[in-house]
């Protein structure tokens, strides 16, 4: 076997965190708020509303830090930074707004359009969960079972606040 020549330049991985990945991030994000507040503004009554809300609440507060530190290290300027960030803050408002719409429209194509709509919210949210941040996380090495721990746990806290609101 040949000996192994030094070379002095650094492999990046992959998922090295490019401008265009960190775009790509927000704007699959962005999508996914509204379609969280289109699974608040389409419920009929204030505690499932309020019972999704408090979810996407905490939620949105782990998803914005995440996209932070993201677009941070993809040396986004600041001023690009805080446009991004207002910019996805503004997303579930929105989803709130066309779903609360659709909801006070009384009729049998509507109900067919929040029906549609809450599937589609619902699968935003399973999809993004299982096939998105779920292997991701339990593929990376670093702590496994701390991370099914916590998992178990956030899965616990939601069936509890399903059944209690």
């Amino acid at each position: 076997m040949p000996p192994e020549i030094p070379h002095n330049h650094v492999h990046n991985p992959l998922y090295s965190s490019s401008s265009f990945r960190s775009l790509i991030l927000f704007c699959s994000l962005s999508i996914h708020s509204v379609f969280e507040g289109l699974a608040i503004g389409l419920q009929s009554n204030y505690s499932s509303a309020l019972q999704i809300a408090i979810a996407v609440l905490i939620h949105k507060g782990i998803i914005v830090f995440s996209l932070s530190l993201k677009l941070i290290q993809s040396m986004t300027t600041p001023a690009w930074l805080i446009t991004y960030i207002v910019i996805f803050s503004l997303m579930s408002p929105i989803g709130i707004t066309i779903g609360i719409i659709v909801t006070l429209k009384k009729s049998g194509i509507v109900t067919l359009v929040q029906t549609i709509l809450a599937g589609i919210a619902s699968g935003t949210f399973v999809y993004v969960t299982f096939l998105e941040i779920l292997p991701q996380e339990l593929n990376s090495g670093e702590r496994p079972i701390l991370k099914v721990f916590f998992i178990i746990i956030g899965f616990t806290v939601m069936a509890v606040i399903a059944i209690w609101a």
